[in-house]
């Protein structure tokens, strides 16, 4: 998986969830009115209200947050002036408002009335029609917007949120690992297939591997994933080798042509496999191409085990004891 994955994390008797995918989809915000976003978050299969595990449900919960960035259109575009004729000033305006917090400009920002948080929350037969006070309390944003905090109703709880969301594990050895006998990917019963992780950073695991339980479904999806990501990278070189080459009818002495067909040829190569990678992946439906469904990388003598789906991750951990620890 690209990247460090961006954990919910358990403090005291709180969750804080990191405004990005796939915790959270924001829509594009529009002028004047309340943002509505949807929380991926899952939570462990428990009544939120009193921890039952029997004849478990969930409904959608919606916490509404004010924004107190909030501005009215009329002091906006006094703002907005005032910003102008700073940067004009300055020697020019085209860096402004570039800034990011969570998934939102600062622009942005001050056009939402407030935000809507809606999150699919497990319950008991009793609590189906339950008030949210007692399971979740209160929502809020911190820091620069770019993390949800939710508080929940005690600190096993939070941390047990927290860690179905967590889609690592780490271990000692992958021998003696137990796998439940259900797909990887989507829990599916019907886990006949075997796909084959392969250990990544040392030289000596090169051949190391481990073979995950799957669905017939998810094997055939991630191998196209597989197949396409070689496509796209194979792509992209030939981009970049023709978008360079085109750089050399441009008057410019030696050094002038390798620099121009090194950064055309970088940056046309990226623009064409990133095209290529957006396109692929929504139509195999993985978050990213060449996504495994369980990455292994071996690091200070234990394996990094990340899961492309958290909750497996959970059950993996508790099929092999490892709730607190792994």
């Amino acid at each position: 998986m690209a990247g460090k994955p961006q954990i919910p994390q358990a403090v005291d008797v709180e969750v804080i969830i990191p405004l990005k995918p796939p915790y959270a989809q924001l829509p594009k915000p529009k002028n004047d009115t309340v943002l509505v976003c949807e929380l991926g978050i899952k939570f462990p299969k428990q009544c939120a209200w009193c921890g039952n595990e029997s004849g478990i449900a969930t409904r959608p919960v919606q916490l509404y947050v004010d924004n107190q960035m909030y501005r009215p259109r009329g002091q906006r575009l006094l703002r907005e002036a005032g910003g102008l004729a700073a940067g004009l000033a300055l020697g020019g305006a085209g860096g402004m408002g570039t800034v990011a917090y969570g998934l939102l400009k600062p622009s942005d920002l001050q056009k939402i009335k407030g935000f809507v948080f809606r999150v699919q929350v497990p319950h008991c037969a009793n609590h189906a029609k339950a008030a949210l006070d007692g399971a979740i309390e209160w929502g809020g944003l911190e820091g620069n917007l770019s993390t949800f905090k939710i508080r929940v109703r005690d600190a096993e709880y939070a941390r047990a949120i927290a860690r179905v969301n967590d889609p690592t594990m780490r271990v000692p050895a992958l021998a003696g690992l137990i796998w439940p006998e259900r797909c990887v990917v989507c829990g599916a019963s019907d886990a006949s297939e075997r796909y084959k992780a392969k250990v990544k950073g040392s030289t000596a695991s090169q051949d190391e591997s481990v073979d995950v339980p799957i669905c017939a479904n998810d094997l055939k999806r991630f191998r196209r994933s597989g197949e396409a990501f070689t496509i796209i990278v194979l792509t992209g070189v030939l981009a970049a080798i023709g978008v360079g080459g085109l750089t050399l009818t441009m008057k410019a002495d030696s050094s002038g042509h390798l620099v121009l067909f090194a950064c055309g040829g970088i940056l046309g190569g990226l623009v064409w496999a990133g095209a290529l990678m957006t396109i692929a992946a929504r139509l195999l439906g993985v978050r990213s191409v060449g996504t495994p469904p369980v990455s292994i990388t071996l690091k200070d003598n234990q394996y990094l085990l990340e899961f492309y789906n958290s909750e497996m991750a959970d059950t993996v951990r508790q099929v092999n004891g490892l709730n607190e620890n792994g």
